[in-house]
């Protein structure tokens, strides 16, 4: 995620509970409503593996093609900055070789298979959508319109999908152009995508949850599903703001917002499921709201999740959800300054998951460094 939508997350984070607890006295609270047993199960471990190599910039979107092919986006520099994106070989990161005259980040990346990566970003006043074929990355599209990417699904060289933030329309490649579709008639701008390998597709938008299915064609037919009912976060969002498919009929929603609780405004997370037929609440307790980033699977039916930015200016960081529980990860501070989370991609063939991140201030004030971590169980 660019510092762009990172700053959209801080503001609507700080602006709906000024007063809010610390996240760090909610980490407290959820542990001891943990017993010391099952803490020690579920915690999962955390290592930084690089520090130092964005010096200036921040790490985001990660995508994992297989153990020893992964990409992670962000940007470098001050904003609105210039695109960046590493490679991961199995050995090591390295620095890939982007086209010239792209400005802004790297907010989503998204792959079928090793040679046909995608990478979607955006600056102040323009996207951008890259493509690496195994040789090089390549320019398909450059926005005037596009200044924030919600999600991107990946079906093959001649079939992707790219989700606005701040639009109702969705931009389809098919190999030849770009088509702007309108997807649902009701739906308003998107928060976050998620797809599953048969190509079914679920987004959550700003009045609804759309849903994807496709035809014997390779055409899609899209519906608005309604969510689980809940009271009005007062985030300025939708309860639920991040999505991930893990199959048909197990699908997860996370979110949250704030309350007033004795005169004092307190953040509470949300988890929902998706059984194939219908939503339903899952019951979690804890000081801090969900989604920063989309969850993802951690190989043993539980989930990695992240907070949303506190009303201290903690920058996001990581929970584990598995027996009902939300188990906070730790990875500590590193001179002086937060590890905020904003990328997650579980490893193929692995319980382990890499980690885009940056090391920054409380309210992302001061310089900030970008981060890659490696988190398992």
């Amino acid at each position: 995620m660019s510092w762009s939508a990172q700053s959209v997350q801080a503001t609507r984070a700080v602006a709906a509970a000024a007063l809010a607890a610390a996240l760090a006295a909610a980490f407290l609270d959820a542990s001891a409503v943990t017993s010391h047993a099952a803490v020690q199960r579920a915690a999962p471990s955390c290592r930084v593996l690089t520090a130092g190599r964005v010096r200036v910039g921040s790490l985001g979107p990660v995508t994992a093609i297989g153990r020893k092919n992964a990409w992670v986006g962000g940007s470098l520099g001050s904003t609105p900055g210039r695109p960046l994106i590493e490679h991961w070989n199995g050995r090591g990161w390295s620095r890939s070789k982007l086209p010239t005259r792209l400005s802004g980040g790297v907010q989503q990346l998204s792959a079928s298979r090793w040679n046909n990566v995608w990478a979607f970003g955006a600056g102040v006043r323009s996207g951008f959508a890259l493509r690496w074929n195994g040789r090089r990355w390549l320019v398909m599209k450059r926005w005037t319109a596009l200044t924030s990417v919600a999600g991107a699904v990946v079906r093959g060289p001649a079939n992707v999908w790219v989700f606005s933030r701040v639009s109702a329309l969705v931009q389809h490649f098919n190999g030849r152009r770009w088509v702007a579709v309108r997807v649902a008639p009701f739906a308003g701008a998107f928060e976050s995508v998620t797809s599953l390998p048969t190509g079914e597709v679920w987004a959550i938008a700003l009045n609804g949850i759309v849903h994807g299915t496709v035809g014997k064609s390779g055409g899609y037919t899209w519906s608005v599903i309604a969510p689980p009912s809940y009271p009005d976060p007062n985030t300025g969002g939708p309860s639920l703001t991040h999505i991930y498919a893990r199959s048909p009929t197990s699908v997860w929603a996370d979110g949250g917002g704030v309350r007033r609780v004795g005169g004092r405004a307190r953040w509470y997370p949300l988890l929902a499921r998706w059984d194939g037929q219908s939503w339903h609440r899952i019951a979690v307790s804890g000081k801090f709201i969900l989604g920063q980033n989309d969850p993802v699977s951690d190989g043993h039916g539980g989930l990695w999740l992240t907070t949303g930015w506190d009303s201290g200016g903690v920058p996001p960081h990581m929970i584990h959800f598995a027996g009902g529980k939300l188990v906070p990860v730790s990875v500590p501070p590193r001179d002086g300054r937060y590890v905020g989370v904003y990328g997650l991609a579980k490893i193929p063939g692995m319980t382990s998951v890499w980690v885009g991140a940056s090391l920054t201030g409380l309210g992302a004030l001061g310089p900030s460094s970008g981060l890659i971590v490696n988190c398992h169980r």
